[in-house]
């Protein structure tokens, strides 16, 4: 209940401060299903069928824009079974809450959680998401500073007192966006972590770009996802975080062609461990009219093992999909299908999995 609340207050102010202030304004519901799953699962040697329905979510968002003040909030509401498609609950939760205070042109503040304060170079286009190394600020307290095309960032994501004793940890971003290219670095002081991005589009109908990052954190790894009912609604369920040194590299890029685009990610990691994670993915987008494109995407992950009693694990994952957008409606309709190899030890038989779902959604822009 006291979830509900939050949620209800902020698009109260948010919708008092529009009436006063506001200059623009952005609140959209989306209602959706990650689908009825159908698997054959050998993960524990059974290799049993099932079936069943993968349950309901509805989101709220808010966005409210004025000249020295933002506002958004967000929030999830979700009906989703906890095991072999029974005992069903629903289950509330903030996604984001933050506000922006911008004095004058130059400066920018945010408080809150799950803000955006990345290296826009480090944005996978066919991941649809910044990689974890190109974030340098997500929660608590930023600041951001710009002078013509350069951007510099601040970010207080650990902040805490012991015995008298400060901690405080801080996070670094700096960008310089000319005319066709851009180029930016941050450190995470949390976590040690150095990334450089740069990007380019100086050509029409092209980008490109890439990064390198020290001591960073990978995109996924083929094992150890969790529930498999995650990895068909979202292949990556939390970062990779479990090792010390490590060398990243990143790729992505797009190409249009006529009503085609065409787009690529690649990540590869070398870590001190034993387990070196890899990603790639390619994406198809065809226009089939002005408001309805045909995309389908593949993303594959996997971990080259060091040690040749196991075999890699690997995941693949295969979503076609329909997407009619317009002012006021967003419609995806399609199915998505997950391929995953087990880590497993060379002496027994390999554990594969195979599942399929069809995941559906409505947005609807107020």
């Amino acid at each position: 209940m006291k979830k509900l609340l939050w949620i209800v207050a902020s698009f109260f102010v948010m919708g008092v401060g529009s009436v006063a202030f506001s200059q623009t304004y952005e609140v959209y519901n989306k209602f959706g299903t990650e689908g009825i799953y159908e698997l054959q699962d050998n993960g524990q040697g059974t290799g049993e069928k099932s079936s069943g329905f993968g349950g309901l979510y509805n989101t709220a968002f808010g966005l409210i824009n004025m000249t020295y003040f933002s506002a958004q909030a967000e929030y999830r509401l979700d009906l989703a079974n906890d095991h072999q498609y029974i005992n069903y609950t629903l289950v509330g939760n903030p996604v984001k809450a933050n506000v922006w205070f911008r004095p004058n042109k130059h400066v920018e503040m945010v408080f809150g959680n799950n803000f955006y304060m990345a290296l826009p170079a480090s944005f996978m286009n066919v991941f649809n998401e910044f990689t974890p190394n190109g974030w340098y600020g997500k929660k608590y307290f930023g600041a951001t500073f710009v002078w013509g095309p350069v951007t510099v960032g601040a970010n207080i994501p650990h902040i805490s007192v012991h015995n008298d004793d400060l901690s405080l940890k801080l996070n670094f971003g700096a960008n310089v966006n000319m005319e066709g290219f851009n180029v930016g670095l941050n450190y995470k002081g949390d976590a040690s972590s150095f990334s450089i991005f740069a990007s380019f589009a100086g050509v029409e109908n092209l980008y490109i770009s890439g990064g390198y990052t020290y001591n960073g954190y990978a995109i996924g790894t083929a094992n150890g996802y969790g529930d498999w009912r995650k990895i068909l609604s979202n292949p990556i369920v939390q970062w990779n975080d479990r090792y010390d040194t490590s060398h990243i590299i990143n790729f992505s890029g797009t190409y249009r062609l006529w009503r085609f685009t065409f787009g690529a990610d690649l990540e590869a990691a070398l870590y001190s461990s034993e387990q070196n994670p890899f990603y790639a993915g390619g994406v198809v987008i065809f226009e089939i009219v002005e408001d309805l494109d045909f995309k389908i995407d593949l993303k594959y992950f996997t971990e080259f093992l060091n040690d040749d009693n196991w075999r890699n694990p690997w995941n693949m994952t295969i979503h076609p999909r329909f997407i009619f957008e317009n002012e006021k409606h967003q419609i995806i309709a399609g199915v998505k299908i997950d391929l995953h190899q087990w880590l497993s030890s060379t002496s027994v038989a390999s554990l594969r999995s195979t599942y399929l779902a069809i995941p559906l959604s409505w947005k609807y822009k107020f």
